[in-house]
């Protein structure tokens, strides 16, 4: 007879209960955190913008970082990506950080011009918390704990008769 292993149910919250959901991890705490700043960045970028120009350099500046809409979309989406890492646990993994770092090394990449316009609105300070934010996410994701799936080669749950 074959035994099953079953993980056991993850407890349900409820309305009434009073604890709060607070990732566990301390890289779902440190997802947490960088979530709210890129989310926070994200949010002012786009009220500094006001997505006028959408493709421009003249992007709205925020604390001597000039963003535009795209950048602000990616900063949402970086955000949005990590805080759902940290809420389902998935921050202790290697995925969410790469994709993250992936997300901001692409606003470092030097894009051609339209008609003599950037398409992304780039300076030293912006270009220096892209960086230090994909190396960041880099760092996240090689300290993070690799998932393994591991089978025990030959084992069966089935007695051997002598």
């Amino acid at each position: 007879m074959r035994a099953r292993w079953r993980q056991p149910p993850r407890p349900v919250a409820t309305a009434t209960s009073t604890s709060c959901a607070w990732p566990a991890s301390p890289h779902g705490r440190l997802a947490a955190g960088f979530a709210a700043s890129h989310l926070v960045i994200g949010l002012y970028g786009l009220v500094a913008s006001g997505f006028d120009p959408v493709v421009a350099s003249a992007g709205g500046l925020v604390a001597g970082i000039r963003l535009d809409p795209v950048q602000s979309l990616v900063h949402l989406a970086v955000g949005g990506l990590l805080l759902r890492a940290a809420r389902n646990g998935a921050a202790a993994s290697a995925a969410p950080w790469l994709l993250s770092a992936a997300l901001l090394g692409l606003l470092l990449v030097p894009l051609p011009t339209i008609g003599g316009v950037p398409l992304l609105a780039r300076n030293l300070p912006g270009d220096v918390l892209h960086a230090v934010s994909a190396a960041f996410a880099l760092a996240a994701a090689l300290t993070a704990r690799a998932r393994r799936r591991t089978r025990l080669a030959g084992h069966h749950s089935g007695g051997e008769l002598a």
